[in-house]
């Protein structure tokens, strides 16, 4: 899930808008669509904000909720990724 805000946005935004990506992709993925069309699938989903053109929040969601409430991967306050291999 992308969101999108503009360059001079506060922290606040980026917070609620990262919190709303990761309930529309937890949402995405309790789908029972989707695990029975692919269920030796073991699915994650992406919550990315940008703030401009710079990634200021990124978090992995595992398919399994309680696990993902506890174990999402986030992005450190500078925007850098702690745990996606993606660089700063």
């Amino acid at each position: 899930e992308l969101k999108y805000l503009p360059r001079s946005a506060a922290q606040a935004q980026v917070a609620a808008q990262a919190d709303a990506a990761e309930a529309q992709v937890r949402r995405y993925l309790a789908d029972r669509r989707l695990a029975r069309r692919h269920p030796e699938a073991a699915f994650k989903g992406l919550a990315l904000v940008f703030r401009g053109w710079e990634m200021a929040h990124a978090t992995v969601v595992a398919a399994d909720t309680e696990v993902a409430a506890g174990s999402a991967v986030r992005s450190n306050p500078e925007g850098r990724d702690a745990g996606l291999g993606i660089p700063g």
